[in-house]
């Protein structure tokens, strides 16, 4: 998948590099990220808002609550 030209569109339509940032999780043998992007300019700033989607048969689905992946409370 190509998640680069996703996170490039993000940056370009929604405000720019570090507004939005497209985090990918997905299942093998345990939930986990397979793609989280970043701006060059902005690897160690958080993004102001996250878009999480879930991957699992080729298909996407929104993450409202990431944190339920993993149990944490």
């Amino acid at each position: 998948m190509d998640f680069e030209s996703v996170q490039y569109y993000l940056d370009c339509e929604f405000g720019g590099p570090g507004k939005i940032r497209l985090v990918v999780f997905s299942y093998e043998h345990q939930n986990r990220i397979i793609y989280k992007g970043c701006s060059e300019n902005l690897e160690r700033r958080a993004a102001e808002f996250n878009l999480c989607l879930y991957l699992q048969d080729r298909h996407f689905s929104f993450l409202g609550k990431p944190q339920q992946l993993f149990k944490v409370r």
